[in-house]
């Protein structure tokens, strides 16, 4: 049984003038981009079965779009809907992509932009059949590793953290260059605080130094009440975060 996996990723930053969602009562009117937000894909066939993960930089999706983003992907890869997964970074740093009842009539939450809805769609289902047309033989290894000094408990310095990061890693199988990194950790993507430029916030760091190359895909642990310390990324923050999944490479014997 050969495994076969690719990877590919799609800028889906909003334009200039769109309401940004993560701050109630805040107007946050886009204002060029401080990282590029993506559709990233993951495509993985094992001959015996296939599945394409889709992570989005966006805060999240209602099931309905959530449902349509599966069945378009699907059509395209030759899949069951139930072998697609969609999941969100939560960045507090994104456009408006779902309605909130608790948030009707706020001026940062007003209806999603269906032009943008409908470009992000399509865009995704770009993202995947590119990873699908550039999967290859490949080797997968999963990990864990601490990211000491990142995230902070906002409702008591004294209480519980979850410092771990996991890694799920793709390499190519014959000449082990990167294919992707799927990275699950528990904070909330909230560092770029109410600036009005769209980022991705933290997850932008594990695609630094040693991890060049991979297409990364954060995926969102749950995060509860767990905060990036001091909700400031400060250069040395973004290193520790690069030590901690370098830290989780060479235990797979990676790098």
């Amino acid at each position: 049984m050969t495994l076969k996996a690719g990877a590919h990723s799609v800028d889906i930053s909003p334009p200039n003038g769109m309401q940004l969602m993560g701050y109630p009562h805040v107007e946050r009117l886009a204002e060029g981009v401080h990282d590029p937000l993506l559709a990233s894909a993951i495509y993985l066939d094992n001959g015996d079965a296939a599945q394409v993960q889709i992570t989005l930089d966006i805060l999240f999706l209602d099931p309905p779009t959530s449902r349509d983003v599966c069945q378009r992907v699907a059509a395209t890869a030759g899949l069951e809907p139930s072998a697609v997964f969609v999941s969100c970074t939560h960045t507090h740093s994104g456009p408006v992509t779902a309605s909130m009842l608790v948030w009707q009539g706020d001026v940062a939450a007003p209806p999603p932009d269906a032009a943008y809805l409908e470009s992000l769609k399509e865009k995704v289902v770009q993202a995947a059949a590119a990873a699908k047309a550039s999967a290859q033989p490949a080797e997968l290894a999963w990990t864990t590793a601490q990211i000491d000094g990142v995230g902070c408990n906002r409702h008591s310095p004294d209480g519980a953290t979850d410092p771990e990061v996991g890694l799920l890693v793709i390499r190519a199988a014959t000449d082990k260059s990167p294919i992707a990194m799927a990275s699950i950790y528990g904070m909330h993507p909230t560092v770029l605080h109410k600036e009005l430029a769209p980022g991705q916030s933290f997850p932008v760091a594990f695609t630094e130094g040693e991890l060049q190359g991979y297409i990364v895909t954060p995926e969102a642990a749950a995060a509860g009440g767990y905060e990036a310390a001091g909700a400031v990324f400060a250069p040395a923050t973004g290193e520790e975060m690069v030590k901690g999944a370098r830290q989780a490479l060479q235990q797979l014997g990676l790098i």
